[in-house]
């Protein structure tokens, strides 16, 4: 996203590792429709690394701001 402004990391790869444990089937399922769409839109790079770390990065923030949009829902 262009403007945007990192926050600082509040979470470690291994913490992030150790959660994956209680992922939900329904979890993947939206992970895997956010690939999908991805892909559909952007196809795949011939950079392998750029390729995978762009659709990193679109999940990672498509995350964050579901995450923000639950913290300000619970505020309202």
């Amino acid at each position: 996203m262009s403007g945007k402004k990192l926050p600082p990391i509040r979470i470690t790869p291994e913490e992030a590792i150790a959660l994956f444990e209680y992922a939900t089937v329904e979890e993947m399922y939206r992970a895997k429709a956010l690939y999908d769409t991805y892909r559909e839109a952007k196809g795949t790079d011939t950079d392998s690394l750029r390729d995978i770390m762009s659709l990193l990065s679109f999940v990672y923030d498509t995350a964050r701001i579901q995450g923000i949009r639950e913290e300000r829902a619970k505020r309202t």
